[in-house]
């Protein structure tokens, strides 16, 4: 893409209490803009060298804050840096960065990403980015208009290393287990989890235990480790996670950020939540078929984790289901996701007027949109003038034109009304197709329906089959598939969406749905 994009101030932390995952997958996110063409910088006041130099590694300049997290002296020195890096977004990610994080951030004219994980009573950001499988609007009671919200594993965000094709796992033996704690580990269960392996007697086991850049294995700990276990491994800070989980047949894990990493690999795990965040998602793996559970309190003996590490090992057909299931929630795209969509410029939509006319006839008889709609002929001039003017004219149609950087016109958005509902037709303007507008054209213009004086209570799309970008541009800004119909003679998909999940002002409701990759093309009439 050849527009700047900007810089993007990241604010995370990494120490042996938090660990390491808020850095590492913000690490992610920071790489994914820098391939879009950005600059990226991170803020920290506590990060351990080898995390430190992973940043570097990626371009990424480290910048040191001698202040308390999440103190007024934290606060005024991001700022500080924000302006003088010209930064268009800040991303938080820890627990330590309140609303007022947020609002001195925005005061400053800095939009504000917040990477969450449990769920905020109060959201002043304007977006949330919770890659959970638990993540539901619901976990945002209180939400702050215009908030945009990336919810679900979709989101979750994988460094480089992890975009290299999956590897297929041996079948019916678990020779190689890997042991992994993320990026620390509090609770000091590695030299447990590794007893459990030598109490679980498996001959030939070969076993790897990676310690995280939070905490370095130090020579008492390598050599208690190696001797619980006698054919065993010690990598300190491994550089390519990603290498250290093709080598694995299984795995016991922490359930922190490590888990999307151990999913998107297809390695069998047996996960153990370290925090009480971390829980939730375990559990919820557990019910899918993804992954196994144990608490902390088993891995802390290793007489009661040794059976279900036995149960891992020796059912092939157990550790086949798992590798199947993880691939499939997590795909290793969600960084790029939340990059291209923080790269867009913001849109601004307003009410179409008479002077809109050229514009609309153009972009509606654009091939690309003739071919979408269900009526492709060709529309003639004086037909297009007078549907304009009655829609002009009708209080119960909405006809919106959005406007990119500049008052630039880059496409427009109508809400007809139908029994209570409305039927959205949207088309991007040909010139910048390919930016990726589409959603946000989308969610734009659901926002504005949703602060009309009597929105309705949903919004439905009807498209093509062979309309896949525009089917993705709907199913980004978070409309489901909910039927299938005629349109005019061609089959029609129907795709819906609860205003009610609408952030605007005056009202509650959830801020604009996730993301903005691709661009749409529709022109129904």
């Amino acid at each position: 893409m050849s527009d700047p994009r900007g810089t993007v101030l990241f604010r995370a932390d990494a120490n042996p209490t938090i660990g390491a995952g808020h850095a590492l997958r913000s690490l992610a996110l920071a790489q994914a803009w820098r391939n879009l063409g950005g600059d990226a910088a991170l803020a920290t006041a506590e990060l351990p060298q080898p995390i430190a130099e992973r940043w570097v590694a990626d371009g990424v300049s480290v910048e040191r804050l001698e202040a308390t997290p999440g103190s007024a002296d934290d606060r005024a020195a991001t700022v500080a840096l924000a302006a003088a890096r010209g930064a268009s977004w800040a991303v938080l990610d820890g627990y330590r960065f309140g609303n007022g994080f947020t609002t001195t951030l925005q005061r400053a004219g800095v939009r504000v990403l917040r990477i969450d994980d449990i769920g905020r009573s109060a959201v002043a950001d304007d977006a949330i980015l919770n890659p959970n499988l638990h993540a539901d609007l619901a976990l945002y009671p209180r939400r702050r208009a215009g908030t945009r919200f990336f919810l679900g594993t979709r989101y979750a965000l994988l460094r480089r290393e992890f975009a290299r094709p999956v590897v297929a796992r041996r079948a019916q033996h678990a020779e190689r287990l890997l042991v992994t704690f993320g990026g620390s580990d509090p609770m000091g269960l590695t030299l447990p989890a590794v007893r459990a392996v030598a109490a679980a007697a498996r001959p030939g086991l070969s076993l790897r235990v990676v310690v995280g850049g939070a905490t370095r294995a130090d020579e008492a700990l390598r050599r208690q480790i190696e001797e619980a276990h006698g054919n065993c491994e010690v990598v300190d800070s491994a550089p390519d996670m990603a290498v250290q989980m093709d080598w694995a047949d299984a795995s016991i894990s922490a359930a922190g950020a490590t888990t999307w990493e151990l999913l998107n690999r297809g390695v069998p795990s047996l996960l153990i939540p370290v925090a009480d965040n971390q829980r939730p998602t375990a559990v919820e793996l557990q019910r899918r078929g993804a992954a196994l559970i144990a608490m902390p309190e088993d891995a802390l003996e290793p007489e009661r984790l040794a059976p279900a590490l036995v149960a891992l090992l020796e059912d092939a057909e157990l550790r086949r289901r798992l590798a199947a299931g993880g691939p499939a929630l997590v795909d290793g795209g969600g960084a790029a996701r939340v990059a291209r969509a923080l790269a867009p410029a913001p849109l601004v939509v307003r009410r179409a007027a008479e002077r809109d006319a050229r514009p609309l006839w153009r972009w509606a008889n654009d091939t690309e949109s003739r071919r979408a709609s269900f009526e492709p002929e060709p529309i003639p001039w004086r037909t297009h003038l007078r549907w304009l003017e009655a829609r002009l004219a009708d209080p119960r149609c909405t006809l919106l034109v959005a406007e990119g950087e500049g008052a630039e016109p880059v496409g427009t958005v109508r809400f007809e009304p139908a029994d209570g509902r409305a039927v959205i037709s949207v088309n991007v303007a040909p010139e910048v197709r390919g930016r990726g507008l589409g959603p946000a054209l989308i969610c734009a213009g659901l926002a504005a329906l949703a602060d009309t004086p009597q929105p309705p209570e949903a919004v439905d799309a009807y498209i093509r089959p062979d309309n896949p970008r525009s089917l993705a541009a709907f199913a980004q800004a978070g409309f489901e598939l909910t039927g299938e119909t005629v349109k005019k003679g061609p089959r029609a998909l129907k795709l819906s969406f609860p205003l009610t999940a609408v952030s605007t002002p005056g009202r509650s409701g959830s801020g604009d749905r996730p993301d903005r990759d691709r661009e749409a093309a529709l022109g129904k009439r």
